[in-house]
């Protein structure tokens, strides 16, 4: 079923040559079956399914469990996934590491597969100083094959991207944009001052994505367009039409409302149980994470229940 004014065409295919970071950019859960494989029927279909609503696909971020898979199942949810895609969106591919030396590693494993823009986390485990960070994904796009964009999520790395190593990096030819996780408000809107017609701001946090499109952001990146696609998407036209601020307004409390879904346990385990509910069969979160309990899962159910069914990306959906 159609939800209410969603854009349903799809996108335009679009060249590498001009491809840039914006719009909706769903960050794809990756579908693991009990014996540890990709389930590469379901995930074939979910990106069938995305590809309805959404201006990107995100392959092997936060959502996709990048860090916790082992390195040929995260291969193989790339290849299968990029070969799904086809060309018909971007495909961004995330190659965060721990280091510059094991980043650089993966990139040179993962480079070829065909992605348009790789995605790169800030290094973890380390403290690092804002001159090893400059350094490092100076590094690191000096190497790529392709153009990367910067992932700021302190939350999960532990080391923030810093105003002063954002304006360096953003002079950097092969840097195209940042994806912003931080949640921190007064931090975008300094990054929509740094924004150009080269490098690209999108919104990482589904409370902040209408006024982040409103004052100027490219886009989003949001966990919650696995669920939502075409609520995220008209969101985000609302937002950026001036004389629909009352709906942004209303469509910005409709997906707040239901990304409160994250706040039960752990937000990636939340997600999981979400998919499901859809009819996703996209398996339990990987160790060490644990399951949500019986009353966070009914809690879940009952968000997901609550929302307009018209915004949900169910399995059966085929419009």
């Amino acid at each position: 079923m159609a939800a209410r004014g969603a854009a349903m065409t799809a996108p335009d295919r679009q060249t590498q040559a001009e491809v840039l970071p914006h719009g909706v950019i769903a960050p794809v859960v990756s579908p693991i079956a009990d014996d540890g494989s990709v389930d590469t029927s379901v995930l074939r279909a979910m990106l069938r399914r995305l590809l309805l609503d959404v201006d990107g696909v995100f392959v092997l971020g936060t959502s996709g469990e990048m860090p916790a898979l082992p390195e040929e199942t995260a291969l193989e949810v790339a290849r299968v996934a990029i070969d799904e895609v086809g060309g018909a969106v971007p495909v961004y591919l995330g190659v965060g590491d721990v280091g510059l030396e094991r980043t650089l590693a993966r990139i040179e494993r993962f480079g070829s597969l065909g992605a348009d823009i790789l995605v790169v986390t800030t290094p973890y485990y380390f403290a690092v100083p804002d001159a090893g960070l400059t350094r490092h994904f100076t590094e690191v796009a000096d190497a790529a094959p392709v153009p990367i964009m910067l992932y700021n999520v302190p939350q999960s790395t532990h080391n923030s991207l810093g105003l002063s190593v954002i304006r360096t990096l953003a002079e950097h030819p092969r840097i195209v944009g940042i994806k912003d996780s931080s949640g921190d408000p007064f931090l975008f809107a300094e990054l929509l001052r740094i924004r150009g017609e080269r490098f690209r701001v999108l919104q990482g946090r589904e409370q902040l994505l209408g006024p982040s499109i409103w004052a100027g952001a490219d886009g989003s990146v949001t966990s919650l367009s696995n669920i939502a696609p075409r609520l995220v998407r008209a969101l985000s036209e609302a937002a950026a039409d001036p004389g629909q601020r009352a709906r942004a307004h209303q469509l910005q409390d409709e997906t707040t409302d239901l990304a409160r879904l994250f706040d039960q346990g752990y937000w990636l385990c939340a997600l999981h149980v979400a998919m499901g509910e859809l009819g996703w069969a996209v398996g339990g979160p990987r160790p060490p994470l644990v399951p949500l309990d019986e009353a966070q899962r009914a809690a879940v159910r009952a968000i997901v229940a609550k929302a307009d069914p018209g915004w949900l990306a169910s399995r059966d959906d085929r419009s």
